[in-house]
């Protein structure tokens, strides 16, 4: 009776999507570095570049179609983490090959000496391969977890070898497992 309005609490749909919206809906907040861009972290990470190293872009270019082509982690496959792994060992074995681009990631660390003296101190030597390799990425949790694995790898690798070949390659697969892993390829 008194004339006034009465507004309404019901809106009315907002209609179709468009492409972009729909796009922007489904977009993931997480996603898996593509080839370029694995090259790019691995070779930034261990110093070593990649494309002024023969083996590394031979092996690039063998793994390349086995790589991530886009960002999409929801397409990751075992295939794909199965080419990373292989580009790292490449640029792990170039990057112990090289004495000075070493000893940057591992100072004082004896690539000479049989594994029972090398890895006399197993965590300064995780730490320096996670710092290098992660960085500020990783949180104490993590990097405890890393640790214990870390250890029973180096541990299962040397197992009652005594030559520096045996220190070499326990380097070479410590150095394989941390540049393989996702904190190097997730974006």
């Amino acid at each position: 009776n008194g004339g006034g309005t009465v507004s309404s609490t019901i809106s009315t749909p907002a209609g179709p999507k468009e492409e972009g919206q729909i796009i922007n809906d489904i977009q993931v907040t997480t996603g898996i570095k593509n080839h370029e861009q694995i090259l790019h972290t691995m070779g930034a990470v261990t110093g070593i570049d990649p494309y002024s190293n023969t083996s590394i872009m031979n092996v690039y270019n063998q793994v390349s179609s086995s790589l991530p082509t886009d960002n999409d982690i929801k397409i990751f496959s075992s295939t794909q983490q199965v080419a990373v792994t292989k580009l790292a060992a490449e640029f792990c074995f170039a990057l112990t090959s090289d004495t000075a681009k070493r000893a940057v990631i591992w100072p004082g660390f004896n690539f000479g000496a049989a594994p029972a003296t090398a890895f006399n101190n197993q965590a300064l030597f995780i730490d320096q391969t996670i710092d290098a390799f992660w960085g500020p990425l990783v949180s104490d949790e993590e990097a405890q977890g890393a640790h214990q694995d870390l250890m029973a790898l180096i541990t299962m690798l040397n197992g009652t070898q005594t030559s520096s070949t045996a220190t070499m390659n326990t380097v070479r697969g410590v150095c394989t497992s941390v540049l393989s892993s996702a904190y190097v390829t997730i974006l």
